[in-house]
């Protein structure tokens, strides 16, 4: 039986999938990206590797020190260094590497793969593990997929505010699993009064914010909310005010740059 997370996560597939395809993306492939050290295309084809790499992993050997997603996603390199790190190099030029074959082949490749990965993840047993085996750990399937969740909200959001579009909306059970990934995640890694703060009391909130994710990954406030990131890659019109309403919960705890404000103001 599929479990609440793995279904979120493959209901994911159809707004990552359009959101590749759209043709914004593939105007602005060689543009700039919000994200320091990739452009659009590099950006897009990181982010189908959300689907396009569920399998490799899932044919890992599944033996390694048993962690839960926030224990590695508090320790591995690429979510807590910053750019010019040796692992995001890496991972920055993986992504080179795939968008080199164009937006077309990007978003068909991915699409392609998809029924796959659907009918993959459905046949698994939810109590299987997924082994990393270059780290000696490995993570339960719902745990391994709750980081493809993560990946998949935060660079949709990512690639979507790169050219000018609104951020892709995620399924309820998506919402419900990232929130609870994150906010977890945000609490080892801040403190739960910072957490409080941030989503209760603005007055006291930290200004570094609260982001699981290096902030240095991203560009500034300024550059990507509101129309700058798409005018400035002649990828298409900002979407009209009031149409584009950020997901506050992920960016508050993932984004920290383009997060709106706490959820709970202090003036209530």
């Amino acid at each position: 039986m599929t479990s609440v997370v793995a279904q979120a996560y493959l209901e994911t597939f159809d707004p990552l999938l359009d959101l590749l395809e759209a043709s914004q993306v593939a105007a602005a492939w060689e543009a700039p990206s919000v994200l320091v050290s990739m452009t659009v295309g590099d950006l897009a084809a990181h982010l189908a590797r959300a689907v396009t790499l569920t399998p490799v992993f899932l044919a890992n050997d599944p033996a390694g020190t048993p962690v839960t997603a926030h224990q590695r996603l508090t320790a591995v390199p690429w979510a807590t260094s910053g750019p010019g790190s040796a692992a995001n190099t890496e991972i920055c030029q993986w992504a080179h590497d795939d968008a080199a074959a164009g937006p077309q082949a990007v978003a068909a490749h991915a699409r392609s793969v998809a029924p796959g990965v659907r009918a993959l993840i459905e046949a698994q047993d939810p109590d299987r593990r997924v082994g990393f085996p270059a780290e000696g750990v490995s993570l339960s399937l719902d745990d391994y997929l709750a980081l493809r969740l993560l990946e998949v909200a935060a660079h949709s959001d990512d690639l979507a505010c790169s050219v000018g579009l609104p951020t892709p909306g995620l399924p309820a059970r998506a919402q419900q699993a990232l929130s609870h990934l994150l906010v977890d995640v945000a609490v080892v890694r801040h403190g739960w009064p910072s957490v409080l703060r941030t989503l209760t009391r603005s007055e006291r909130a930290p200004v570094a914010g609260i982001s699981v994710l290096a902030a240095s990954h991203t560009a500034k406030n300024d550059e990507v909310n509101g129309s700058s990131a798409a005018s400035s890659h002649g990828a298409g019109m900002s979407p009209e005010p009031g149409t584009r309403i950020p997901p506050v919960i992920a960016q508050v705890v993932s984004r920290s740059p383009r997060a709106e404000t706490t959820v709970h103001r202090a003036s209530s």
